[in-house]
């Protein structure tokens, strides 16, 4: 996936959470934080060969690409989600079905 900008707009947080864990990061109240889109779904641990071309490697795989799991976050995610996800699977699932 290549996003039209590699880092999305930024946000701010509206109240404290954890992540990574217990040896994760705090986020506090009113951080500004920025998304790297571009490495979301480049990540070693999360895909083999990730900046290789591998259509296949979706076959059989149960990740949701509709914004539960951040492996692979093409659509967008929550409230931002792109409202034209539905009909986009369709016509791939059909395309390669058909």
């Amino acid at each position: 996936m290549n996003p039209p900008a590699v880092l999305l707009l930024p946000r701010e947080t509206i109240r404290h959470c954890k992540i990574g864990g217990d040896n994760g990061y705090d986020i506090y109240p009113k951080t500004r934080i920025l998304v790297n889109a571009w490495a979301i779904g480049r990540d070693p641990k999360s895909w083999e060969n990730p900046d290789g071309f591998y259509p296949e490697r979706f076959e059989e795989n149960c990740i949701d690409f509709k914004g539960k799991h951040f492996q692979l976050v093409p659509c967008g995610a929550g409230q931002r989600i792109c409202p034209g996800l539905a009909m986009g699977v369709a016509t791939v699932r059909g395309i390669h079905i058909g």
